[in-house]
């Protein structure tokens, strides 16, 4: 045996944890583990006998066909077949240069005024006697 600086050489199989020697594991658990659930396989199963009927595949292309496919299903048909587009929200926004150059009193005062627009319109709206004029004429 080949001499070390470590004058006390671990155990085999042993690694130091807070103090004591604990046995070495390995490197956790395999993905997958066991295996999948068994409930799990059979709803996967049961699901692929639906679809890989052609019965059931046959009833799915008349109802596209006649416009009476569920809109979900349809939208997720689309998918499958050209891809789902990508989701984008624009965060970017223009800031009118209105308000960049009001001081914060003068920020405060146009809330003040809003605020007060809006109670009187909330009050309004409260009034029996008060009805909103048809915004579109009819003539």
């Amino acid at each position: 045996m080949l001499p070390t600086n470590n004058p006390d050489p671990l155990p085999s199989g042993l690694q130091p944890h807070g103090g004591l020697y604990v046995p070495k594991r390995g490197p956790g658990r395999p993905k997958g583990g066991r295996g999948e659930h068994r409930k799990t396989k059979e709803a996967r199963q049961f699901a692929a006998s639906i679809v890989n009927d052609p019965i059931y595949r046959a009833n799915l292309l008349a109802r596209a066909q006649t416009g009476t496919l569920a809109p979900g299903i349809e939208q997720m048909l689309w998918h499958y077949a050209w891809g789902k587009p990508k989701d984008t929200v624009d965060v970017n926004m223009m800031v009118s240069s209105e308000f960049t150059d009001l001081s914060n009193q003068e920020i405060a005062a146009r809330i003040a005024i809003t605020a007060a627009k809006a109670a009187e319109i909330a009050e309004m709206s409260q009034d029996a006697d008060y009805q909103e004029e048809d915004p579109i004429e009819t003539h």
